[in-house]
């Protein structure tokens, strides 16, 4: 909610939405290591089981989203007569203005469909000359950057999602100190961008893949050192007082007067130690059926948020959440139910 908020540029004053991120990708670390040391485990032990399914649990809700932006587009280009064409307006002033010749964004266009590799695009731009270029920053480039030319904008997590579950049963089954040494060469390569190269936080390069999955590999850590470490017990009370914690940091981190960078890590730590502590008191039905409905959210919240502007709503923010609401509920029924009931026969055969 947090990355919708954000993206959707309603007042938040909690976390932003790169830590949301950040936060979930600790929480989906956590959750591999759990799966494919207590589910995958004899004979289910299988690579291309465990890829299928976290495949087909990303794919096919962004494939309804991606056409649905394609049709969106396309309504838009013959109801203005070409002058508009909503998340393809990029390519279109693109085209127009010579940086990208037809052959290109044709091209640029099909790997739309792809989940793997945009996260290249995030440090890399295309000039007017044809010559790619490197940018750590490409948010602020000024000649267009790839990036720009995705319908999903925030898709290009899902490639630092997927490129973990590529890895995650060799690292998550292997040893633990592993574990810890990407996390700490990882947050070196951070730290020197902030501190010594004078990188902003929101620099594309230190949000690529393989320096982020070092938030991965801190879910796995908490699951290995905390969750599963019957010496890590914390009471009932205290359990809710630390997560109630969490929540309180979370929904009013902006009015902390810390530095900006500390923040982020002391809010990183915390959720490390609350994560294993979540998973064993969310036991509500309601907890999880939230739980089930944030990637259909995630995957969505910007085309809504799009769709709404187009009929003028878009600063409406009851009426933001409740379309956003209504679609990842319809995604969660109609897509997501039947793909786990899918992957539970594939899983018993």
């Amino acid at each position: 909610m947090a990355v919708a908020l954000g993206h959707l540029d309603f007042f938040f004053m909690g976390i932003d939405g790169t830590m949301a991120v950040q936060a979930f990708y600790m929480i989906s670390g956590f959750y591999m290591a759990l799966v494919l040391n207590e589910k995958y485990i004899g004979k289910a032990a299988s690579y291309r089981l465990f890829i299928s399914n976290r495949f087909i649990r990303l794919y096919p809700n962004y494939l309804i989203i991606l056409v649905l932006n394609i049709f969106v587009a396309l309504f838009i280009f013959l109801w203005t007569g070409g002058t508009a064409a909503a998340k393809m307006q990029n390519y279109l002033i693109a085209y127009q203005k010579g940086e990208l010749n037809i052959i290109e964004a044709i091209s640029i266009f099909f790997f739309n469909f792809s989940i793997v590799g945009w996260d290249w695009f995030t440090i890399v731009g295309y000039d007017s000359s044809r010559h790619f270029y490197f940018t750590a920053d490409t948010f602020a480039a000024e000649n267009p950057a790839l990036y720009k030319y995705l319908l999903i904008p925030q898709s290009w997590t899902l490639n630092s999602e997927f490129a973990f579950y590529l890895l995650a049963p060799f690292l998550l089954r292997g040893k633990k100190s592993v574990l810890i040494y990407i996390i700490f060469f990882c947050l070196t390569i951070k730290l020197l961008g902030h501190y010594f190269f004078h990188l902003p936080y929101s620099s594309s390069l230190l949000h690529f893949t393989y320096i982020e999955i070092l938030f991965f590999c801190a879910g796995g850590v908490s699951y290995h050192y905390f969750y599963k470490n019957v010496k890590f017990q914390v009471s009932t009370l205290y359990s809710y007082l630390l997560c109630g914690g969490l929540l309180v940091f979370t929904a009013f981190w902006s009015l902390l007067p810390i530095q900006i960078y500390v923040k982020h890590y002391l809010y990183h730590v915390y959720a490390f130690i609350c994560i294993p502590i979540l998973f064993r008191i969310s036991t509500s039905k309601i907890d999880k059926y939230f739980g089930e409905l944030s990637y259909p959210l995630y995957i969505s919240h910007i085309f809504v948020g799009m769709v709404l502007g187009i009929l003028h709503l878009g600063n409406n923010l009851l009426a933001t959440l409740a379309c956003l609401l209504l679609l990842s509920v319809l995604l969660y029924e109609l897509i997501d139910k039947p793909v786990s009931a899918y992957k539970q026969r594939k899983f018993k055969q």
